[in-house]
């Protein structure tokens, strides 16, 4: 099997899974049209899966890198200033929760191209999904690095209280 590269979005293996774009009502939209990612396993080798609802936004759009392939779109890489090392922290201050993206300046960039960068990014996450966040600035090499898939989503809001207990 031959590896191709580009970064312009992730490649779905559409010979493995079916994936569909919904809308809140779970009936499919046209490519290119944003909604909620959902797939099916066409495999029999683990679980059936159908219709996993993936929870994310996003697009399908044709294929790149493996043109029979269709990809998913991105949000942050869209940035060029923006580098692909980022972790979304999710917290609750107070009564609601909030988001903080704190991604990596790619080297070649100044820190100023980085905070524009951010309030785009941050305009680019409240029109597409409809909730604000905070976007953070990290210096090259400033966040965690791993060998194996990478904790992306780190859930830092305390425990609530099971019922009955104060």
């Amino acid at each position: 099997m031959h590896e191709a590269q580009t970064q312009d979005g992730s490649h779905i293996w559409e010979d493995l899974f079916l994936p569909e774009i919904v809308d809140e009502d779970m009936k499919p939209v046209a490519d290119e049209t944003q909604g909620e990612l959902v797939f099916t396993s066409l495999g029999k080798h683990a679980l059936p899966i159908v219709r996993y609802r993936t929870k994310d936004l996003t697009r399908l759009l044709p294929g790149t890198a493996r043109p029979g392939h269709r990809r998913m779109e991105r949000i942050i890489l869209e940035q060029p200033t923006l580098s692909p090392h980022f972790v979304l922290e999710i917290t609750r201050p107070g009564r609601m929760d909030e988001l903080m993206v704190r991604v990596e300046r790619r080297p070649d960039s100044t820190t100023d191209d980085g905070y524009q960068a951010a309030r785009m990014l941050a305009r680019g996450v409240q029109v597409r999904i409809g909730s604000s966040c905070a976007v953070q600035i990290a210096e090259p090499g400033e966040l965690a690095r791993s060998e194996a898939k990478m904790k992306r989503i780190h859930d830092l809001r305390p425990e609530a209280p099971l019922h009955g207990q104060p």
